[in-house]
Protein backbone atom coordinates (compact mmCIF):
# COMPACT_ATOMS: atom_id res chain seq x y z
CA UNK A 1 0.00 0.00 0.00
CA UNK A 2 1.27 3.48 -0.85
CA UNK A 3 1.68 5.51 2.34
CA UNK A 4 1.85 9.30 2.19
CA UNK A 5 1.89 11.48 -0.92
CA UNK A 6 3.47 10.10 -4.12
CA UNK A 7 4.07 11.87 -7.40
CA UNK A 8 5.70 8.91 -9.07
CA UNK A 9 3.84 6.28 -11.04
CA UNK A 10 2.38 3.27 -9.26
CA UNK A 11 4.61 0.21 -9.31
CA UNK A 12 3.76 -3.42 -9.81
CA UNK A 13 5.50 -6.74 -9.22
CA UNK A 14 5.14 -10.22 -10.66
CA UNK A 15 4.71 -13.18 -8.36
CA UNK A 16 4.49 -16.17 -10.64
CA UNK A 17 1.45 -15.59 -12.82
CA UNK A 18 0.03 -13.01 -10.39
CA UNK A 19 0.56 -9.26 -10.70
CA UNK A 20 0.79 -7.30 -7.45
CA UNK A 21 0.01 -3.59 -7.78
CA UNK A 22 0.41 -0.70 -5.37
CA UNK A 23 -2.88 0.47 -3.90
CA UNK A 24 -4.28 3.30 -1.81
CA UNK A 25 -6.65 1.06 0.13
CA UNK A 26 -7.42 -2.55 0.99
CA UNK A 27 -9.86 -4.52 3.12
CA UNK A 28 -8.59 -6.44 6.15
CA UNK A 29 -10.80 -8.40 8.59
CA UNK A 30 -13.85 -6.42 7.49
CA UNK A 31 -12.26 -2.95 7.75
CA UNK A 32 -11.30 -0.70 4.85
CA UNK A 33 -7.70 0.47 5.41
CA UNK A 34 -6.64 3.60 3.48
CA UNK A 35 -3.38 5.50 3.08
CA UNK A 36 -4.80 8.71 4.60
CA UNK A 37 -5.87 6.92 7.79
CA UNK A 38 -9.46 8.11 7.48
CA UNK A 39 -12.48 5.90 8.09
CA UNK A 40 -14.84 7.46 5.53
CA UNK A 41 -15.20 4.35 3.35
CA UNK A 42 -15.26 2.09 6.37
CA UNK A 43 -18.15 4.02 7.93
CA UNK A 44 -20.09 4.06 4.66
CA UNK A 45 -19.70 0.29 4.48
CA UNK A 46 -20.93 -0.07 8.07
CA UNK A 47 -23.86 2.25 7.34
CA UNK A 48 -25.02 0.08 4.44
CA UNK A 49 -24.67 -3.04 6.58
CA UNK A 50 -26.61 -1.40 9.42
CA UNK A 51 -29.45 -0.52 7.05
CA UNK A 52 -29.73 -4.09 5.82
CA UNK A 53 -29.62 -5.47 9.37
CA UNK A 54 -32.33 -3.04 10.52
CA UNK A 55 -34.67 -4.21 7.78
CA UNK A 56 -34.11 -7.83 8.82
CA UNK A 57 -34.72 -7.05 12.50
CA UNK A 58 -37.97 -5.25 11.71
CA UNK A 59 -39.15 -8.31 9.81
CA UNK A 60 -38.32 -10.65 12.70
CA UNK A 61 -39.94 -8.49 15.38
CA UNK A 62 -43.14 -7.92 13.40
CA UNK A 63 -44.13 -11.59 13.50
CA UNK A 64 -47.45 -12.36 15.16
CA UNK A 65 -45.77 -14.30 17.99
CA UNK A 66 -43.49 -11.40 18.97
CA UNK A 67 -45.87 -8.53 18.27
CA UNK A 68 -46.93 -7.83 21.86
CA UNK A 69 -43.32 -7.57 23.06
CA UNK A 70 -42.02 -6.04 19.86
CA UNK A 71 -40.12 -3.19 21.54
CA UNK A 72 -38.02 -5.42 23.80
CA UNK A 73 -37.25 -7.69 20.84
CA UNK A 74 -36.20 -4.75 18.68
CA UNK A 75 -33.90 -3.38 21.37
CA UNK A 76 -32.28 -6.75 22.09
CA UNK A 77 -31.66 -7.48 18.42
CA UNK A 78 -30.34 -3.96 17.88
CA UNK A 79 -27.78 -4.47 20.64
CA UNK A 80 -26.76 -8.01 19.72
CA UNK A 81 -26.81 -7.79 15.92
CA UNK A 82 -26.75 -4.20 14.68
CA UNK A 83 -24.28 -2.81 17.21
CA UNK A 84 -22.09 -5.91 17.03
CA UNK A 85 -21.81 -5.42 13.27
CA UNK A 86 -21.42 -1.65 13.40
CA UNK A 87 -18.62 -1.70 15.97
CA UNK A 88 -16.77 -4.83 14.90
CA UNK A 89 -13.01 -4.07 15.23
CA UNK A 90 -13.81 -0.69 16.87
CA UNK A 91 -11.15 -1.44 19.52
CA UNK A 92 -8.46 -0.44 17.02
CA UNK A 93 -10.14 2.55 15.36
CA UNK A 94 -8.53 5.97 15.46
CA UNK A 95 -11.56 8.20 14.87
CA UNK A 96 -11.67 11.93 14.26
CA UNK A 97 -14.39 14.05 15.85
CA UNK A 98 -16.32 14.21 12.58
CA UNK A 99 -16.10 10.41 12.22
CA UNK A 100 -17.46 9.97 15.75
CA UNK A 101 -20.36 12.27 14.84
CA UNK A 102 -21.02 10.27 11.67
CA UNK A 103 -20.96 7.00 13.62
CA UNK A 104 -23.55 8.36 16.05
CA UNK A 105 -25.77 9.48 13.17
CA UNK A 106 -25.63 5.97 11.72
CA UNK A 107 -26.92 4.39 14.95
CA UNK A 108 -29.56 7.04 15.64
CA UNK A 109 -30.89 6.77 12.09
CA UNK A 110 -31.06 2.98 12.48
CA UNK A 111 -33.09 3.34 15.70
CA UNK A 112 -35.46 5.81 14.04
CA UNK A 113 -35.94 3.32 11.25
CA UNK A 114 -36.55 0.48 13.73
CA UNK A 115 -39.39 2.37 15.39
CA UNK A 116 -40.50 4.39 12.35
CA UNK A 117 -39.80 7.64 14.20
CA UNK A 118 -39.76 11.08 12.54
CA UNK A 119 -36.35 12.25 11.37
CA UNK A 120 -36.60 15.28 13.70
CA UNK A 121 -37.07 13.13 16.83
CA UNK A 122 -34.66 14.56 19.45
CA UNK A 123 -31.63 12.30 19.93
CA UNK A 124 -31.76 12.83 23.71
CA UNK A 125 -35.35 11.54 23.76
CA UNK A 126 -34.30 8.35 21.98
CA UNK A 127 -31.24 7.78 24.18
CA UNK A 128 -33.25 8.34 27.37
CA UNK A 129 -36.42 6.43 26.45
CA UNK A 130 -34.65 3.37 25.05
CA UNK A 131 -31.83 3.44 27.61
CA UNK A 132 -29.00 3.23 25.08
CA UNK A 133 -25.44 4.54 25.20
CA UNK A 134 -24.26 7.23 22.83
CA UNK A 135 -22.24 5.47 20.13
CA UNK A 136 -19.07 7.35 21.03
CA UNK A 137 -19.32 6.00 24.57
CA UNK A 138 -19.71 2.49 23.17
CA UNK A 139 -16.46 2.86 21.19
CA UNK A 140 -14.58 4.45 24.11
CA UNK A 141 -15.65 1.60 26.39
CA UNK A 142 -14.46 -1.06 23.95
CA UNK A 143 -11.10 0.69 23.52
CA UNK A 144 -10.49 1.18 27.24
CA UNK A 145 -11.18 -2.52 27.90
CA UNK A 146 -8.87 -3.43 24.99
CA UNK A 147 -6.10 -1.24 26.44
CA UNK A 148 -5.87 -3.40 29.57
CA UNK A 149 -5.74 -6.55 27.44
CA UNK A 150 -2.79 -5.14 25.49
CA UNK A 151 -0.95 -4.03 28.63
CA UNK A 152 -1.32 -7.43 30.30
CA UNK A 153 -0.09 -9.47 27.34
CA UNK A 154 3.43 -10.93 27.15
CA UNK A 155 6.32 -8.53 26.56
CA UNK A 156 6.99 -9.90 23.08
CA UNK A 157 3.36 -9.55 21.93
CA UNK A 158 3.14 -7.51 18.73
CA UNK A 159 0.21 -5.39 19.91
CA UNK A 160 2.15 -4.25 22.96
CA UNK A 161 5.22 -3.45 20.88
CA UNK A 162 3.08 -1.55 18.38
CA UNK A 163 1.61 0.53 21.22
CA UNK A 164 5.15 1.30 22.48
CA UNK A 165 6.23 2.39 18.98
CA UNK A 166 3.22 4.71 18.71
CA UNK A 167 3.93 6.05 22.22
CA UNK A 168 7.51 7.02 21.24
CA UNK A 169 6.09 9.23 18.50
CA UNK A 170 2.94 10.29 20.36
CA UNK A 171 0.73 9.41 17.40
CA UNK A 172 -2.16 7.20 16.26
CA UNK A 173 -4.06 4.96 18.62
CA UNK A 174 -1.71 5.81 21.52
CA UNK A 175 -2.62 9.48 21.25
CA UNK A 176 -6.31 8.64 21.02
CA UNK A 177 -6.33 6.34 24.06
CA UNK A 178 -4.51 8.96 26.12
CA UNK A 179 -7.17 11.52 25.20
CA UNK A 180 -9.91 9.04 26.15
CA UNK A 181 -8.27 8.39 29.53
CA UNK A 182 -8.16 12.15 30.17
CA UNK A 183 -11.78 12.59 29.09
CA UNK A 184 -12.99 10.08 31.67
CA UNK A 185 -10.48 11.16 34.36
CA UNK A 186 -8.92 7.68 34.43
CA UNK A 187 -5.26 6.93 35.28
CA UNK A 188 -2.83 7.97 32.54
CA UNK A 189 0.04 5.78 33.73
CA UNK A 190 0.00 2.46 31.87
CA UNK A 191 1.69 0.61 34.73
CA UNK A 192 -1.09 1.73 37.06
CA UNK A 193 -3.72 0.54 34.61
CA UNK A 194 -1.86 -2.75 34.15
CA UNK A 195 -2.21 -3.44 37.90
CA UNK A 196 -6.03 -3.58 37.66
CA UNK A 197 -7.77 -6.92 37.45
CA UNK A 198 -9.96 -7.29 34.35
CA UNK A 199 -13.12 -7.13 36.47
CA UNK A 200 -12.06 -4.09 38.50
CA UNK A 201 -10.96 -2.22 35.36
CA UNK A 202 -14.22 -3.10 33.63
CA UNK A 203 -16.20 -1.78 36.63
CA UNK A 204 -14.12 1.41 36.74
CA UNK A 205 -14.55 2.02 33.01
CA UNK A 206 -18.28 1.22 33.08
CA UNK A 207 -18.88 3.74 35.89
CA UNK A 208 -16.98 6.44 34.00
CA UNK A 209 -18.83 5.68 30.76
CA UNK A 210 -22.24 5.84 32.47
CA UNK A 211 -21.41 9.17 34.13
CA UNK A 212 -20.32 10.62 30.78
CA UNK A 213 -23.46 9.32 29.09
CA UNK A 214 -25.66 11.09 31.66
CA UNK A 215 -23.56 14.27 31.36
CA UNK A 216 -24.05 14.27 27.58
CA UNK A 217 -27.77 13.72 28.01
CA UNK A 218 -28.01 16.67 30.40
CA UNK A 219 -26.03 18.86 28.00
CA UNK A 220 -28.24 17.92 25.04
CA UNK A 221 -31.39 18.76 26.99
CA UNK A 222 -30.39 22.44 27.05
CA UNK A 223 -29.62 25.16 24.55
CA UNK A 224 -27.20 28.05 25.01
CA UNK A 225 -28.76 31.50 24.77
CA UNK A 226 -26.29 34.33 25.41
CA UNK A 227 -24.23 32.15 27.71
CA UNK A 228 -27.24 30.89 29.66
CA UNK A 229 -28.42 27.26 29.43
CA UNK A 230 -32.14 27.08 28.73
CA UNK A 231 -34.03 23.75 28.78
CA UNK A 232 -35.21 22.68 25.34
CA UNK A 233 -39.00 22.69 25.25
CA UNK A 234 -39.57 19.28 23.68
CA UNK A 235 -37.35 17.31 26.09
CA UNK A 236 -37.66 19.32 29.31
CA UNK A 237 -39.67 16.53 31.00
CA UNK A 238 -36.53 14.37 31.02
CA UNK A 239 -34.54 16.77 33.21
CA UNK A 240 -36.23 15.90 36.52
CA UNK A 241 -35.95 12.16 35.84
CA UNK A 242 -32.22 12.49 35.17
CA UNK A 243 -31.79 14.47 38.39
CA UNK A 244 -33.20 11.65 40.51
CA UNK A 245 -30.50 9.97 42.65
CA UNK A 246 -32.11 6.62 41.76
CA UNK A 247 -31.75 7.10 38.00
CA UNK A 248 -29.98 4.33 36.11
CA UNK A 249 -29.72 4.00 32.37
CA UNK A 250 -32.28 1.52 31.08
CA UNK A 251 -35.31 1.51 28.77
CA UNK A 252 -38.41 3.13 30.25
CA UNK A 253 -40.17 0.23 31.98
CA UNK A 254 -43.60 1.02 30.52
CA UNK A 255 -42.47 0.48 26.93
CA UNK A 256 -40.74 -2.87 27.35
CA UNK A 257 -43.93 -4.92 27.00
CA UNK A 258 -45.45 -2.95 24.17
CA UNK A 259 -45.63 -3.06 20.41
CA UNK A 260 -43.42 -1.01 18.16
CA UNK A 261 -46.30 1.30 17.28
CA UNK A 262 -47.19 1.96 20.93
CA UNK A 263 -43.59 2.94 21.60
CA UNK A 264 -43.56 5.13 18.50
CA UNK A 265 -46.77 6.92 19.56
CA UNK A 266 -45.48 7.34 23.10
CA UNK A 267 -42.24 9.00 21.93
CA UNK A 268 -44.01 11.22 19.40
CA UNK A 269 -46.53 12.35 22.04
CA UNK A 270 -44.07 12.83 24.90
CA UNK A 271 -41.60 14.91 22.94
CA UNK A 272 -43.77 17.49 21.21
CA UNK A 273 -44.25 15.96 17.77
CA UNK A 274 -48.04 15.69 17.60
CA UNK A 275 -49.47 18.25 15.20
CA UNK A 276 -50.84 21.33 16.98
CA UNK A 277 -50.12 25.05 17.09
CA UNK A 278 -47.86 24.90 20.15
CA UNK A 279 -45.66 22.15 18.69
CA UNK A 280 -45.62 23.55 15.13
CA UNK A 281 -45.14 27.26 15.81
CA UNK A 282 -43.15 27.70 12.64
CA UNK A 283 -46.02 26.60 10.39
CA UNK A 284 -49.16 26.82 12.57
CA UNK A 285 -50.54 29.53 14.81
CA UNK A 286 -50.13 28.81 18.55
CA UNK A 287 -53.71 30.02 19.15
CA UNK A 288 -56.66 28.01 17.86
CA UNK A 289 -58.53 30.17 15.35
CA UNK A 290 -61.79 28.31 16.01
CA UNK A 291 -61.74 28.51 19.82
CA UNK A 292 -59.36 31.44 20.39
CA UNK A 293 -57.34 29.53 23.00
CA UNK A 294 -53.95 27.84 23.22
CA UNK A 295 -53.73 25.20 20.50
CA UNK A 296 -52.03 22.35 22.37
CA UNK A 297 -52.60 18.59 22.55
CA UNK A 298 -55.02 18.82 25.49
CA UNK A 299 -57.17 21.33 23.61
CA UNK A 300 -57.33 19.27 20.42
CA UNK A 301 -58.26 16.11 22.35
CA UNK A 302 -60.91 17.57 24.61
CA UNK A 303 -62.19 21.02 23.72
CA UNK A 304 -61.69 21.99 20.11
CA UNK A 305 -64.87 21.72 18.06
CA UNK A 306 -62.83 20.84 15.02
CA UNK A 307 -60.41 18.27 16.44
CA UNK A 308 -61.57 16.92 19.82
CA UNK A 309 -61.49 13.22 20.53
CA UNK A 310 -64.70 11.51 19.42
CA UNK A 311 -63.93 8.20 21.08
CA UNK A 312 -64.51 9.25 24.70
CA UNK A 313 -67.58 8.29 26.72
CA UNK A 314 -69.95 11.17 26.21
CA UNK A 315 -68.15 14.43 26.95
CA UNK A 316 -65.67 12.89 29.39
CA UNK A 317 -62.30 14.59 29.12
CA UNK A 318 -58.96 12.84 29.01
CA UNK A 319 -55.71 14.15 30.51
CA UNK A 320 -52.95 14.41 27.95
CA UNK A 321 -50.23 14.49 30.62
CA UNK A 322 -51.10 10.88 31.39
CA UNK A 323 -48.75 10.09 28.50
CA UNK A 324 -45.85 10.70 30.92
CA UNK A 325 -47.12 8.12 33.42
CA UNK A 326 -45.00 5.03 34.11
CA UNK A 327 -48.06 2.79 34.47
CA UNK A 328 -48.35 0.93 31.17
CA UNK A 329 -52.15 0.59 31.51
CA UNK A 330 -52.56 4.37 31.86
CA UNK A 331 -50.16 4.94 28.96
CA UNK A 332 -52.05 2.49 26.75
CA UNK A 333 -55.33 4.19 27.64
CA UNK A 334 -54.14 7.67 26.66
CA UNK A 335 -52.48 6.32 23.51
CA UNK A 336 -55.84 4.86 22.45
CA UNK A 337 -57.31 8.36 22.71
CA UNK A 338 -54.37 9.96 20.94
CA UNK A 339 -54.74 7.59 18.01
CA UNK A 340 -58.34 8.71 17.44
CA UNK A 341 -57.15 12.28 16.86
CA UNK A 342 -53.67 11.89 15.36
CA UNK A 343 -52.35 9.38 12.86
CA UNK A 344 -49.27 7.80 14.42
CA UNK A 345 -49.53 4.36 12.87
CA UNK A 346 -49.13 5.28 9.21
CA UNK A 347 -47.81 8.81 9.70
CA UNK A 348 -45.80 10.82 12.23
CA UNK A 349 -48.51 12.53 14.26
CA UNK A 350 -50.52 14.44 11.69
CA UNK A 351 -54.24 15.04 12.28
CA UNK A 352 -56.57 12.26 11.17
CA UNK A 353 -59.31 14.33 9.54
CA UNK A 354 -60.30 17.91 8.93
Amino acid sequence: MRVGKHNDEEQEWQLGDMTIKETTKYKYLGDVITTNGKNTENLQSRKAKMLATTITINTIASSEILNNIETSVLLELHEKISIAGLLNNAESWNLSRSEEDELEKIEIQAIKSLFDLPLHTPTAAIIFTLGTLYTTQRVDQKQLIFLLKILQRKDDDWTGNTLKALALRGIGWYRRIRNILRKYKLPLDFETIKSFTPDSWKDTVTLAIEEMNIARLRFNLNKNENGILIPKTKTKTIINKLSSPNYTRKPESEIMQTTKNTTKTCIIARYGMLECGINYKGTLKPTCETCNTSDNEEHRMNDCIKWKCTDTNGNEKVTFNDIYNNDINIVRSIITKIETVWNTKNAHGTMRTE
